[in-house]
């Protein structure tokens, strides 16, 4: 509404301008008068025509993906801003806890891996996650290398080489031997592990729900976007042409103004 009172008002100050400038055309004609017409001739008239008030529609389509790419882009796009922040802080939030637990997980990492120098006597600088699993279910390397060879006969019974190269990478030498000696501290170490995994995964569980916040923010900015598009149609058809006529009879200046506000 203050935009059609804006518009409003600057097609008023032109329809004063030229009436004040006929009225200048008027009395130049007095002092320069031209031959006489006929009585009641009009002699100027000025029409002057406001069309529909436009306002900017917005693209359903722009605000649905704006919002798919960062949530509240679109609705800022549209011009909610209520909406806007409200995704922008959920965004925020998501992310933010995702950052916490992805730290939280590389700490009960580290933890771990230390710790089991500490009380499992491991020397090896192997970084790989199904080393530590092993450690995890078995109480030593030996039981562990034991169990392998037991799969492999079962996997390949009559055949010693199969057996061979189904071990050849599954075997653990000296270097990354292990042993626990006090149940308390595997029991521990398995403790850290899942802690440990259950951050990371909690990391995964936020990338799921920074996706649906993606997806309801979309759907929220296109629905935002159609709401601000039926309004404006309202507004832009509540708003007939407006018809001015600038009219000067025998030297007397009128105005007719036509048309609803």
């Amino acid at each position: 509404m203050n935009k059609f009172r804006k518009q409003f008002c600057a097609v008023l100050c032109s329809i004063i301008i030229a009436f004040v400038s006929l009225i200048y055309a008027e009395e130049e004609k007095l002092l320069n008068p031209l031959p006489d017409t006929t009585k009641g001739d009009t002699i100027s008239t000025l029409t002057l025509e406001q069309s529909q008030i436009s306002i900017a529609k917005k693209s359903i389509k722009k605000a649905f993906f704006l919002s798919l790419l960062v949530p509240g882009t679109g609705e800022l796009y549209v011009g909610e801003k209520f909406w806007a922040k409200r995704f922008f802080l959920s965004e925020g939030v998501i992310w933010g806890t995702a950052l916490v637990f992805n730290i939280q997980g590389k700490i009960k990492r580290d933890d771990y891996h230390l710790y089991v120098r500490q009380k499992a006597g491991v020397h090896s600088t192997r970084e790989d996650d199904k080393y530590y699993e092993n450690i995890y279910k078995y109480e030593s390397s030996e039981e562990c290398n034991e169990d392998y060879r037991r799969k492999a006969r079962e996997e390949y019974p009559d055949n010693l080489e199969a057996q061979k190269d189904y071990l050849s990478d599954k075997l653990y030498g000296p270097e990354d031997a292990w042993q626990w000696t006090n149940p308390a501290d595997w029991d521990f170490y398995r403790g850290l592990r899942v802690s440990s995994r259950e951050a990371f995964q909690r990391v995964s569980y936020c990338v799921w729900v920074a996706l649906l916040n993606r997806l309801i923010s979309s759907v929220n900015a296109a629905r935002l976007a159609k709401g601000h598009n039926k309004k404006t149609l309202q507004k832009s058809e509540s708003l007939l042409p407006l018809k001015i006529e600038l009219k000067v009879s025998r030297g007397k200046p009128g105005l007719i103004i036509t048309g609803k506000f």
